[in-house]
């Protein structure tokens, strides 16, 4: 091989994990051609296949030739981090972590991974072995907001962002502590809520996390989560504002209004970051959408391929449900495509991106969208007219589109137990069941829509509206809102909503300082 192609086959190698051949490779370029970079990746597969004596030592050799070569000192770190930090039997492996954050700044585009990925590490380590009050001091080292918030996919299975990692940390050490209560209590008194919405919030919050024989450390990790970018975003003022009066009206902002409207404004005002990836991790294999099944099911033609990720029954109602669309062919996919596809009324007044059309074999073409809902949701019996309103105005309002009817799908899903290899148990998602509406335009449907269209006008030209400050919080709705920490309503506190949004000031919170626990935990029982 040439140069060229011993490089191009290496790294190849290196991508797909094969890092013995990727060594052979790196290791007859470094012959033929000895620099800095071809040495930098030589010692990486070194240390990517554990071979940390040999990764060492071509580090010490490198370094005396190269010693401003900054990515040769990233990667010392991180053999550091695999040679020390990974190995449990270590017993300097508390020492080793701390003189690996001396040496790392934690602010660095390279570096600062390895500092996050040294404390989470060290921080489990001390979890194992019971020593949860030092596991808490760790984890104060860390800065959430840091934090990649970005799970990944390993071998078939996706493993969670490392912020989910830390959230879970957090409340997994405040449980065992017995410290957990203190810490909502502190979140809450931070926050100003009423007195009323206080009981109201932290009651629905305790029961929602509190089992016969165990305290959910992953629902108490959403909570914090919410709580300390709440903290963020008010303390710092890290958000985006993208507020514009002459904004077209989308559908989605209908759909956000009807839910509630306090929703709509702070959608309208900031850039909400998407959150999808949180429970990517706790699904029983990958989420399939509605595109996912269609696909499997025109493979195979086999509905038991289309829903063996399911718990859903196949029978003749499922199959009066589903022949008509699987049949259909998909034209507009605004899911799994990353381009979206928007369309807009013929006065150009309303745009949307429907998340699917399809176009039947009798040429009728349908507006599909979904939705993914705990079984135990409000609307397991009845949609949601914030759901179905998407419906109504492509059909009423898009001409051009030539829609004939809409469907609504929603598939519920489960926290099932999963016995892993080790004999423990995991909590994971499943699909249980789904109900699917069929909207087509009716008066009914169409008075709703211009009611709901009359009041995003309303708002958007007065820029204020009153409302209920008692019934617009409800806590069972808003800790399930995307933008719970952006939202002042939730207090119960005020009356008004005005556009642009703005955010109140909090309190400065006290750090909640934990106690020496009575009883340990002997394993590492989070989902991962």
């Amino acid at each position: 091989m040439t140069v060229s192609e011993l490089k191009n086959t290496a790294k190849k190698y290196k991508i797909e994990g094969n890092f013995d051949k990727s060594m052979e490779l790196y290791e007859e370029l470094w012959k033929q051609e000895k620099n800095e970079w071809n040495g930098y990746f030589l010692a990486q597969v070194y240390r990517k296949s554990n071979n940390f004596q040999k990764a060492r030592d071509l580090h010490n050799q490198l370094a005396q030739t190269y010693p401003k070569f900054k990515p040769l000192k990233t990667d010392k770190l991180w053999l550091d981090y695999s040679e020390k930090i990974k190995d449990w039997d270590n017993s300097d492996l508390v020492s080793d972590a701390n003189d690996i954050l001396s040496r790392t700044n934690q602010h660095d585009k390279y570096e600062g991974n390895i500092y996050r990925k040294t404390v989470l590490s060290t921080v489990r380590y001390l979890c194992y072995k019971n020593e949860h009050n030092e596991a808490y001091e760790w984890l104060l080292k860390l800065d959430q907001s840091k934090i990649s918030n970005t799970g990944f996919l390993y071998n078939g299975q996706w493993f969670p962002a490392d912020r989910k990692v830390y959230f879970i940390r957090l409340a997994d050490v405040l449980i065992i502590l017995g410290k957990h209560i203190d810490y909502i209590d502190e979140c809450f008194e931070q926050l100003n809520f009423s007195p009323t919405k206080l009981r109201q919030f932290k009651s629905h919050l305790i029961d929602s996390i509190t089992y016969d024989d165990y305290i959910s450390r992953v629902k108490l990790a959403r909570y914090i989560k919410n709580f300390q970018e709440e903290f963020e975003l008010r303390e710092k003022k890290n958000f985006k504002k993208i507020y514009n009066p002459n904004k077209t009206i989308s559908v989605s902002d209908l759909s956000q209004y009807l839910f509630c409207p306090v929703s709509y404004a702070i959608n309208e005002t900031y850039e909400i970051d998407a959150n999808d990836t949180w429970e990517k991790d706790e699904w029983l294999g990958n989420r399939r959408n509605f595109s996912d099944r269609h696909r499997y099911y025109n493979k195979h033609n086999d509905y038991e391929k289309a829903f063996d990720d399911s718990d859903i029954l196949i029978n003749d109602e499922l199959k009066k449900d589903f022949d008509y669309l699987f049949s259909s062919k998909i034209i507009v996919d605004n899911v799994s495509k990353s381009l979206l596809q928007l369309f807009t009324d013929s006065q150009k007044s309303i745009v949307g991106a429907p998340d699917y059309i399809l176009k039947a074999n009798d040429g009728k073409k349908i507006v599909l969208t979904e939705k993914f809902s705990s079984i135990h949701s409000a609307d397991s019996k009845t949609p949601f007219d914030s759901d179905l309103v998407k419906h109504f105005a492509y059909l009423e309002k898009f001409d051009k589109m030539d829609l004939n009817y809409g469907y609504f799908i929603t598939w519920y899903w489960e926290l099932i137990d999963i016995e892993t290899n080790t004999g423990r148990i995991k909590k994971k998602i499943k699909i249980t069941s789904y109900r699917i509406v069929k909207v087509e335009r009716t008066n009914t449907n169409s008075n709703k829509l211009n009611n709901a269209l009359n009041r995003v006008k309303s708002l958007k030209t007065t820029k204020s509206m009153q409302i209920d400050a008692d019934r617009i919080s409800y806590a069972n709705k808003c800790f399930s809102c995307s933008v719970f920490s952006y939202c002042n309503h939730k207090t119960g506190k005020f009356d008004q909503i005005n556009l642009p949004y703005e955010l109140t000031e909090i309190k400065e919170m006290k750090n909640v300082k934990p106690n020496k626990p009575d009883n340990g935990i002997e394993d590492d029982d989070l989902p991962f």
